[in-house]
């Protein structure tokens, strides 16, 4: 039975996530034989990064290296509320709304974390 799933390195040396389709092995299926891989174009990681506790109010601008089209952006937060303001390819700003104050379980991080891919934005 063909191993379905690698993380980590392939029989090649190749390192990522590899997703085989069906009776292919994903240590050594070709690209057309895998339905993941983190070696697509569409899954590149630009850049990623933390802003570190923005204030209530505050707008921060985050700078990743220039992109030929518009970039797919990734952000998650914490406490507080954010909506991101500007995109482009080469950067990004987001305005902090307000900061979230009921959380169950403990207090929650005021962090946002975000990750820029390769793939094209696209707005639906």
């Amino acid at each position: 039975m063909p191993t379905r799933v690698v993380m980590g390195t392939r029989a090649n040396g190749q390192k990522g996530l590899f997703v085989s389709k069906a009776g292919h092995d994903a240590d050594y299926a070709a690209a057309e034989n895998l339905l993941l891989s983190t070696d697509f174009q569409a899954l590149q990681i630009v850049a990623t990064g933390v802003i570190t506790n923005p204030g209530v109010g505050s707008t921060v601008s985050v700078s990743f290296p220039v992109q030929p089209v518009v970039p797919f952006l990734w952000i998650v937060g914490g406490r507080n509320n954010g909506l991101v303001r500007t995109l482009t390819t080469a950067g990004f700003s987001v305005q902090i709304v307000d900061g979230g104050t009921n959380w169950p379980g403990g207090t929650p991080t005021s962090n946002f974390y975000w990750t820029v891919l390769n793939a094209p934005f696209t707005a639906n």
